[in-house]
């Protein structure tokens, strides 16, 4: 009787432990988070990278909450041209992707995420596209800013499907260690830093 006394004795405080670990992780969570440049596409007719931007906001008294995520995107690439533009172009944009979901701290260095894909929104700034013919000569200027609108509307639908593929995979935030304004961490076996952007 006494072993079980005990034993139960042992399981109440590591779990109060736990979650006071939680807890203390959460706080120190808490707040917006920013990291390098990652790349996001890289082939042969384009390239893609993306800056992460993580927002946790901590529930009253609880370890966890809700988080938003913000990724900035900048693009280039080629293209073999099109009906309006018989020469091959190049073009440069960028982007922004949000994204919500909730988060939990599951103990001293560990995070649970869970992103909701239905929140995924992506816009291309119009007036960030550029596209240039490249050519020595004829330039078709009035034809490449014909194409806009369309192009813009391709690159959100191919911005939309990296960035999908990139974030939902993303479950867990791992062997997290916090020192002042710096966060280190490994997300999917791969080590990141961020620096906080603004106090909890």
């Amino acid at each position: 009787m006494k072993t079980i006394y005990f034993t139960s004795i042992l399981a109440i405080a590591c779990a109060l432990t736990s979650c006071d670990d939680s807890k203390k992780l959460a706080g120190q969570l808490q707040g917006t988070w920013t990291g390098a440049p990652e790349k996001l596409v890289d082939d042969h007719a384009s390239t893609a990278s993306y800056i992460p931007v993580y927002t946790f906001i901590k529930d009253n008294d609880k370890s966890g909450g809700t988080v938003m995520v913000n990724a900035l995107i900048t693009a280039s690439g080629t293209t073999d041209g099109s009906n309006a533009i018989v020469t091959p172009y190049s073009l440069s944009a960028s982007g922004r992707a949000t994204l919500s979901g909730s988060w939990r701290a599951t103990d001293d260095d560990n995070v649970a995420l869970i992103l909701d894909t239905n929140t995924l929104n992506v816009t291309v700034d119009p007036d960030a596209v550029i596209m240039t013919v490249n050519t020595i000569g004829e330039t078709n200027q009035p034809a490449i800013d014909s194409l806009k609108p369309q192009i813009v509307n391709v690159l959100q639908m191919q911005m939309s499907q990296a960035i999908r593929n990139k974030l939902m995979t993303i479950k867990r935030i791992d062997d997290i260690k916090i020192r002042h304004d710096m966060m280190t961490c490994e997300i999917n076996d791969t080590d990141y830093t961020f620096q906080r952007a603004t106090n909890p």
